[in-house]
């Protein structure tokens, strides 16, 4: 095995390098995306995209913690992906398989989600019940991108950081790819994007945690 260095892996891992990074708890949370990828599950394409809460609307103490969400790229199913942009306030005409298209997506804004649990066997995953508008945000006169608090800012970023360590722990021997930063509503590095499918599945579409 390759000799590593503990000291920079670990500083460039942040929150969500290792497996140890918090995962939301059920309840409605305003998010953030920060990073999307592309894979197949069962011989059908996916993408899961990763938000991070800013804002717990429980009261449960979930901001910083993460959600991974799935959407199934089929015709039956494109209606929960339509509401998620809708959510995020893109209502344009766009192809959520062209990664650069859906990065614009995902820039728009904040979005809130009702966020439930489900188990199956031994793993609990996320099961999102329902999108809409996050208010209580202004945005910017003079770029028009959504003006977040400093602690929010830090909580984007760590997301970031650690999408970017997953991802790149994920394309060794999976496929997929990604570039640039993050999003963080319109303002954070290039765009995280996932360069084609990966062969990493599982078995009903979600990421368990």
């Amino acid at each position: 095995m390759a000799r590593i260095d503990p000291k920079k892996l670990a500083a460039e891992s942040g929150d969500g390098g290792g497996g140890g990074y918090r995962e939301v708890g059920a309840g409605r949370k305003v998010l953030v995306p920060v990073g999307h990828r592309y894979r197949e599950v069962n011989g059908s394409p996916v993408v899961d995209v990763r938000s991070v809460c800013i804002r717990d609307e429980t009261g449960s103490g979930d901001e910083g913690a993460t959600l991974t969400d799935t959407f199934w790229l089929t015709d039956r199913a494109m209606w929960r992906i339509a509401k998620f942009a809708v959510a995020v306030g893109w209502e344009a005409p766009f192809d959520p398989e062209d990664s650069e298209e859906f990065d614009r997506v995902l820039v728009s804004g904040p979005f809130l989600a009702d966020v439930g649990l489900r188990t199956r066997g031994s793993k609990t995953y996320h099961d999102v019940k329902s999108y809409d508008r996050a208010t209580g945000f202004s945005r910017s006169d003079r770029t028009g991108d959504v003006d977040y608090s400093d602690e929010q800012r830090s909580w984007i970023e760590s997301a970031e950081k650690g999408w970017q360590a997953f991802m790149k722990k994920v394309s060794v021997g999976s496929g997929s790819r990604s570039g640039g930063g993050g999003y963080g509503g319109g303002g954070y590095g290039g765009g995280s994007r996932g360069g084609g499918y990966g062969g990493g599945s599982h078995n009903d579409g979600g990421i368990p945690f």
